[in-house]
């Protein structure tokens, strides 16, 4: 009876670990190894079975119910890798009965939408330079503030257009928060 799990378990892909491949766990692989754990248990009665009087029998029921998990888990999962199997058997011979060989792109382009992708990247260069400009913006302002703080005369500052409009109804209290705006 210690033999029955171990040449159960020598079917194909048997030892192929599905979560490895980014599969998940399948009931085959829950099956294959809640079987070798109740095996791994189940050698550990086999002295005891041996040693045993006649007439006891605790460690030969453990035998038992261990090697009757781990059997019938092996079992099952033998039965589920068939069942895989025959099903990926039976969908390859159908894509051959009509002309498929699997290596066929579903829904790929023909040609390429030449005015859409041009659109597309005319869009992109100029997002890009406004970055840029941007960029040389922010640049050319931390310069500038780090110079004012810098030099103990106050920064001579050209007269730039405000960012934000200011609203007629709102009073500027201070040169401070003229400058911000």
């Amino acid at each position: 009876m210690l033999p029955v799990t171990p040449l159960l378990g020598t079917y194909r892909d048997s030892c192929s670990c599905e979560c490895c491949k980014g599969q998940g766990c399948s009931p085959k692989l829950a099956l294959f190894i809640v079987a070798w754990t109740a095996y791994g248990f189940s050698t550990l009665w086999v002295a005891a079975c041996v040693a045993e009087e006649p007439g006891e029998v605790g460690g030969k029921v453990l035998f038992l119910i261990t090697q009757g998990i781990a059997i019938s888990s092996m079992v099952g999962s033998r039965r589920l890798a068939e069942f895989a199997e025959a099903k990926a058997a039976e969908s390859s011979y159908r894509m051959a009965q009509f002309g498929c060989t699997g290596a066929e792109m579903v829904g790929a382009t023909v040609g390429s939408p030449i005015a859409v992708t041009q659109e597309l990247q005319a869009t992109v260069e100029r997002l890009q330079q406004e970055v840029h400009d941007l960029r040389k913006r922010q640049v050319a302002l931390e310069e500038e503030v780090f110079s004012a703080r810098r030099s103990p005369e106050p920064a001579r500052r050209s007269p730039e257009p405000a960012l934000l409009p200011a609203e007629p109804d709102s009073p500027v209290k201070d040169d401070d928060t003229q400058e911000l705006l």
